[in-house]
């Protein structure tokens, strides 16, 4: 269970569904991971998201940015697929709140999984439910 973890984390950030977010955090929480190695995680894959839909702005096919940026050319294949349909301007906010929950794990005493669970709620919920 605790290698289908990241999997499980990676997929859902693609799928862009709140649901399936915080059924991983639920699964996180159990397996009593670091609130802060979860957003470390969460930001890898965010910066994956970045350099992959800049590449495929700039009309570069999967293969070529498997080969550019040295990621499996399966990974890149799931990355295209999800972020089809993506705007860059989702992805850079999801950046933008992710530093801000970084700064706010590392400096107030909140509970630090409520927060992710903010995080999340703020990206991953439609813009008409924010």
């Amino acid at each position: 269970a605790a290698e289908e973890e990241p999997f499980a984390l990676v997929d859902a950030m693609q799928k862009w569904n709140v649901s399936g977010m915080m059924y991983v955090l639920e699964k996180s929480k159990d397996m009593r991971e670091e609130p802060i190695a979860v957003a470390a995680k969460m930001g890898r894959v965010y910066v994956d998201m970045l350099l992959i839909k800049s590449a495929m702005n700039a009309s570069m096919t999967s293969f070529e940015i498997s080969k550019k940026l040295g990621i499996n050319a399966y990974r890149v294949d799931k990355y295209v697929s999800s972020l089809s349909r993506v705007p860059m301007e989702i992805i850079v906010r999801a950046l933008e709140k992710l530093y801000e929950l970084d700064l706010k794990l590392k400096s107030t005493q909140s509970d630090a999984w409520t927060l992710i669970e903010c995080f999340v709620s703020d990206v991953y919920m439609p813009k008409s439910l924010r």
